[in-house]
């Protein structure tokens, strides 16, 4: 056997077979900057629920700790938890729970990893996921190495409790406190 070690493709080579696929731009820059490099990855994403789970995570980032961005995160909190549990009252349903738990995990890291490349280069070309939102912009403006830090930090206590038979509700909420803090 030989390894033969495969570089990510750009960016720009995935959105470009993406949107001659029929994907939107920022559709196709989205589901490129989840891909991990590969354009199979981006076909395996389901277009309509990655960006639905974007806009809701950029929308609750929007708020900057205020009470009503908490109540918002606790309320996509629940409405997400409805939607698992439905799932895993279906048969065969594992798969469809773990794909929604990745596309939010991956959405996360991706959107705090382009937010952090803003706030020390300030420099688009080097962002992996769409244009920035106004929340990554003025989120941009406020990060420092120790909040960001700690914001790994929360992900990974997100992502550690996802992998546990953890209330979803909980785990959830006790993310967006870290972050609303």
């Amino acid at each position: 056997c030989v390894r033969v070690k495969i570089p990510p493709l750009p960016k720009a080579s995935i959105v470009q077979a993406l949107t001659q696929k029929g994907y939107a731009a920022r559709v196709g820059s989205l589901l490129a900057g989840l891909s991990d490099g590969t354009l199979g990855g981006a076909l395996k994403l389901d277009p309509q629920k990655t960006l639905s789970v974007w806009d809701e995570l950029d929308k609750l980032l929007g708020h900057f700790g205020a009470p009503s961005a908490l109540n918002a995160a606790i309320e996509w909190t629940t409405v997400l938890g409805s939607e698992i549990s439905k799932l895993r009252k279906k048969d065969d349903t594992f798969p469809q729970v773990q794909a929604t738990f990745e596309i939010i995990i991956k959405s996360l890291r991706l959107w705090w990893r382009d937010t952090a490349v803003l706030a020390v280069t300030g420099d688009r070309s080097r962002l992996l996921g769409p244009p920035p939102s106004a929340a990554q912009l003025a989120w941009a403006e406020k990060l420092t190495a120790d909040k960001l830090a700690k914001l790994e930090d929360s992900l990974s206590r997100l992502v550690d409790g996802l992998g546990r038979a953890m209330r979803l509700e909980i785990i959830f909420e006790n993310y967006w406190l870290d972050v609303l803090e």
